[in-house]
C-alpha cells in the first residue's frame, strides 16, 4: 500500500505519463551481394563496384513515467521504476558467502545475474580456481555501496 510522503494519505493514484517520443531511423541496403558497401557508402575494402539502393524504416520509440498522485493534498511525484538498474541492489555478504562457498560452481556468478560466466565456471571448476580466488579477493576489497 502506498502511502503519500507529504500527509501520510492512502488515497493514492497512479499514471503513466508520456514523456518524450523518439524517432530512429534505420538503413538497410538492397541486396545482400555487396561486399564492402553498408547501405550506400563503400567502405574501404572489397572489389565490388556494383550500388545498391539502400531504403530505411523508421521506429518511433515512446517513454513514458510513473507519476503518483495524492487525491487528499493534490502533491505528485515522480515513482522510481525498478527496471532502471539492470543489475539491481546485491548484498555484499551474500555475494561474498556465495563466493567462499559456491564459487567453485559458479552461484555469485548466477546471483549477479552473469549466466553465461555461472555455467563456464561450472564447467571449469571455478576457471581452474584461479577465477574463483580472484573473485572472492575482489568482492572482499569491493566498498558495499558499489553493489
Amino acid at each position: 500500500m502506498a502511502i503519500c510522503q507529504n500527509c501520510g494519505s492512502e488515497k493514492i493514484e497512479f499514471k503513466r505519463e508520456k514523456v518524450g517520443t523518439a524517432s530512429v531511423k534505420t538503413y538497410q541496403s538492397g541486396s545482400k551481394s555487396n561486399s564492402g558497401r553498408v547501405g550506400n557508402k563503400k567502405m574501404g575494402f572489397g572489389s565490388s563496384t556494383r550500388t545498391s539502393a539502400g531504403y530505411g524504416t523508421s521506429q518511433s520509440i515512446t517513454e513514458y513515467r510513473t507519476v503518483g498522485f495524492c487525491k487528499d493534498c493534490g502533491n505528485t511525484w515522480t515513482v522510481q521504476d525498478d527496471t532502471s538498474n539492470n543489475s539491481g541492489h546485491k548484498n555484499k555478504k551474500t555475494m561474498l558467502l556465495l563466493c567462499a562457498f559456491g564459487g567453485f560452481f559458479g552461484l555469485h556468478r548466477f546471483y549477479n545475474k552473469e549466466i553465461g560466466m555461472g555455467i563456464l565456471y561450472i564447467f571449469t571448476v571455478g576457471l581452474f580456481m584461479f577465477g574463483w580466488i580472484r573473485d572472492l579477493i575482489v568482492i572482499a576489497k569491493t566498498p558495499e555501496e558499489n553493489f
